[in-house]
C-alpha cells in the first residue's frame, strides 16, 4: 500500500510540473516572446517610443491639402516673398512676411512689413500679431556672400528664439536653401554647391540646437546635386509658377504630423 501511495504521489507531482511549465510557456508566448530561443533565453521583446530627431529634415509623408495652411505662416527673404507676389497661396489665409535682400541681421531691424493696426513692422512684429500653428522660415540666400558662419548661426537661433517666445504654440519648420541654376554658378565667389551646402549644414545645426523641425529644399529635384532647372525659374534664383508647384508639393509631403515612431528591442530590466 505505501509502494502505491508513493507511486501517485510522484505521477500528481509530475503532473503539476507539467501544467506549470506549459503555463509558463503560454504566459510568455502571451507577452512578447518571438521564438523558442528568445523563450528559453528570457528575452522579452518591448515596443520604445523613438526620440524626434530635430537635426533631420522631416521625413516625406503623405501630402497634406492646401488648407492645412491657413493657419500657418511663411516669413524670410524674396524667395519668401515670392509666394505672394505669384499667388502660390491665394486659396488659404497663410500670412505671408518675405523681403528682397532681407537676411537674419536684418529681420529683427528692418520695418518693411504692413502690420495690422496701419504701421509698419519687422518680420518679428509682423510674426507676432496674430496665433498661428505652422511658421515656415526661410534664411540663407543672402547670406551666402557671408564668410563667418557663427554670425549667421548665431543670429538664426536668435531669430528662433524670439518666434518661439512670441508663438509657443507653432511648429517651426526652418527651410534650407535650395539650388540655383547652372548659369548662376560662379557667377562670384560664393555662389557655388560647396557654399551651398555649408550654409545649409549650418541651417542643421541651427533646427537641431533650438529643436525646431528642418525641411530640406532640394528634395524637389530628382538628386542632391540637381541645379534648379532652367524652367523652373525666371532669374535663376528664384521660382516662377511652374518651379513653385513642385516647391508647394515638395512642402506638402513634408509635414511633421506629431506621430510618434517606435522600434522593438529586449525590454529593459
Amino acid at each position: 500500500y505505501m509502494k502505491i501511495s508513493k507511486f501517485f504521489s510522484l505521477m500528481l507531482c509530475l503532473s503539476l510540473a507539467s501544467a506549470c511549465s506549459a503555463s509558463q510557456y503560454t504566459q510568455a508566448r502571451q507577452t512578447g516572446y518571438q521564438n523558442d530561443h528568445e523563450l528559453r533565453n528570457h528575452v522579452k521583446l518591448c515596443h520604445f517610443a523613438i526620440p524626434q530627431s530635430y537635426g533631420e529634415p522631416v521625413p516625406r509623408s503623405e501630402a497634406v491639402e492646401n488648407s492645412y495652411f491657413d493657419d500657418a505662416a511663411f516669413a524670410g527673404d524674396s524667395r519668401i516673398a515670392g509666394i505672394a507676389e505669384l499667388y502660390v497661396l491665394a486659396d488659404t489665409t497663410a500670412r505671408i512676411y518675405g523681403s528682397v535682400s532681407l537676411d537674419v541681421s536684418k529681420a529683427t531691424m528692418r520695418t518693411v512689413f504692413p502690420l495690422d493696426n496701419g504701421g509698419m513692422g519687422t518680420m518679428i512684429d509682423a510674426l507676432a500679431q496674430t496665433p498661428v500653428q505652422k511658421i515656415y522660415l526661410s534664411f540663407g540666400l543672402n547670406e551666402l556672400g557671408w564668410y563667418v558662419m557663427d554670425i549667421f548661426k548665431e543670429d538664426y537661433i536668435d531669430i528662433v528664439n524670439q518666434i518661439k517666445a512670441l508663438q509657443p504654440q507653432a511648429q517651426i519648420y526652418l527651410l534650407d536653401v535650395y539650388n540655383f541654376s547652372k548659369s548662376r554658378e560662379y557667377e562670384n565667389d560664393y555662389t557655388n554647391l560647396d557654399k551651398l551646402k555649408l550654409i545649409n549644414d549650418t541651417i542643421k545645426e541651427v533646427a537641431a540646437e533650438t529643436q525646431v523641425n528642418l525641411i530640406h529644399s532640394n528634395s524637389m529635384f530628382e538628386s542632391e546635386d540637381t541645379y534648379l532647372p532652367d524652367e523652373w525659374t525666371s532669374d535663376g534664383y528664384h521660382l516662377n509658377k511652374e518651379g513653385f508647384s513642385h516647391w508647394l508639393t515638395m512642402i506638402k509631403e513634408h509635414v511633421n504630423k506629431g506621430e510618434i515612431l517606435y522600434e522593438t528591442k529586449p525590454c529593459a530590466d
